[in-house]
């Protein structure tokens, strides 16, 4: 399997349909594969924040303040999605309706409860992006245990399971041949620092056997830094490192802000993908609840809407 970027610029916020045909058999509708896009004039994003930092970032009060500032920052004219950022403390989880974001991120949260689990989970389900960023607070056993349970994949969140924390010396990190879409815009732009950023502390991040999880970034010593993978029908990208001063010095650097916005575009670009299927594959889709029933109305290529 091979992966094949395709970028196009929409100037205007609505619908967009992308149809991809390929050469093969004779079967014509095996042959196309077909995605629909919103574009939105903005993308809300909440910043769920564990504890106020203590690290170099003197007036920031906590981490979900140095990824606010990243995801819009004063000059948005060359970021890569225009977004609107809300700090939160991570108590907040359950009080949310997050089908009102298009990307959440946690950041040094502690731990998480089975109800707000499940609020991610079914939150994925929509398609919604999850990133998050880990630190001190961080429990891993709890993580593991609620998020990362290999006994139970169809409950996994995460896109690897939490090792030690671990102490790194100086060296250079390994972009992996910028691969990845996050670390693509890296390429040739070694003056961005992203390779140079120190990192003094992250949390070893352990491979799930039988995942599709890729490392997109890793240390000097070949740990994964940046892990992501599809879950459900939205992505998780999980960051081993802090995201404030506390564990590295990346809000510092200047590939910080260009960093957290790929991540962020990655993450939402997930947001309402329609999975294609084959004849005979069955149709579903998960919305959030409404206040009543609604009634359900599938329009197959006839043209002639079924009551569902």
């Amino acid at each position: 399997a091979k992966t094949v970027l395709f970028d196009y610029l929409a100037d205007a916020p609505g619908e967009y349909t992308l149809e991809v045909r390929t050469p093969g058999d004779h079967l014509e509708q095996d042959n196309r594969r077909f995605v629909v896009r919103k574009v939105k004039p903005v993308f809300r994003v909440l910043c769920l924040d564990g504890r106020p930092s203590g690290g170099l970032g003197g007036s920031f009060q906590g981490a979900a303040d140095f990824l606010a500032l990243a995801l819009q920052p004063a000059d948005q004219s060359s970021t890569a999605l225009p977004i609107q950022a809300e700090i939160a403390p991570e108590s907040t989880l359950p009080e949310r309706n997050l089908s009102e974001y298009d990307g959440i991120f946690l950041c040094n949260v502690g731990q998480l409860t089975r109800a707000e689990v499940r609020l991610l989970e079914n939150y994925l389900k929509t398609g919604g992006g999850v990133v998050f960023f880990l630190g001190d607070r961080v429990q891993s056993e709890a993580y593991n245990r609620l998020l990362a349970d290999v006994e139970k994949p169809s409950s996994r969140i995460l896109p690897a399971r939490l090792g030690p924390v671990v102490s790194l010396s100086a060296g250079r990190l390994d972009p992996l041949e910028y691969r990845h879409p996050i670390v693509a815009a890296f390429r040739g732009q070694e003056r961005a620092g992203l390779l140079t950023t120190p990192i003094f502390q992250y949390v070893r991040l352990e491979r799930i056997q039988g995942s599709q999880a890729q490392v997109v970034l890793a240390t000097a010593n070949g740990d994964p830094l940046i892990m992501e993978e599809p879950i459900h029908q939205g992505r998780v990208v999980l960051v081993a490192t802090s995201a404030d001063t506390t564990w590295t010095a990346m809000p510092l650097w200047p590939s910080y802000v260009p960093l957290v916005q790929e991540i962020a575009a990655y993450a939402i670009s997930g947001l309402g993908r329609q999975e294609q299927v084959r004849v005979g594959e069955s149709l579903g889709a998960i919305l959030p609840a409404p206040p009543s029933v609604p009634s359900v109305r599938l329009t197959p290529p006839e043209g002639s809407a079924v009551e569902l």
